[in-house]
């Protein structure tokens, strides 16, 4: 949690000076892509994902970055629109994190009008 932050810096960069930097890469993308949906997440949702992934069963990746614009939240062009109880997503991200292993992926979507307020958050499962 974000008590924890000064230990995670710690661990991190004693971690570093050992010449981990993939094995403390990897642990990060756990710290970015699980919190949306523990914070967010139904709870139903949050018993199926979050134990696994904790776990260690499960890799969580999150997915922001897009090839024309980088991280620009507010401006990102990845579209998804509701088809009954599924969204359908168009368009692509890049530099994912864990992103060729992960099982799940939470997705910064476009939902609404241009800015913050149309930006969505979706947890997409491979395959």
């Amino acid at each position: 949690g974000e008590q924890d932050v000064f230990l995670k810096v710690a661990a991190s960069e004693e971690l570093m000076r050992s010449g981990s930097g993939g094995f403390v890469a990897s642990l990060g993308s756990l710290d970015i892509g699980l919190p949306p949906v523990w914070r967010t997440g139904s709870e139903a949702l949050k018993a199926r994902i979050v134990p696994q992934v904790l776990a260690g069963e499960k890799i969580i990746a999150l997915a922001i970055t897009e090839p024309s614009g980088g991280s620009d939240v507010a401006n990102l062009k990845t579209r998804a629109v509701r088809d009954g109880d599924h969204y359908v997503v168009n368009g692509s991200k890049t530099f994912i994190t864990s992103g060729a292993r992960a099982d799940y992926y939470t997705v910064a979507v476009r939902t609404g009008e241009a800015g913050f307020g149309g930006v969505s958050l979706l947890l997409i499962e491979k395959g």
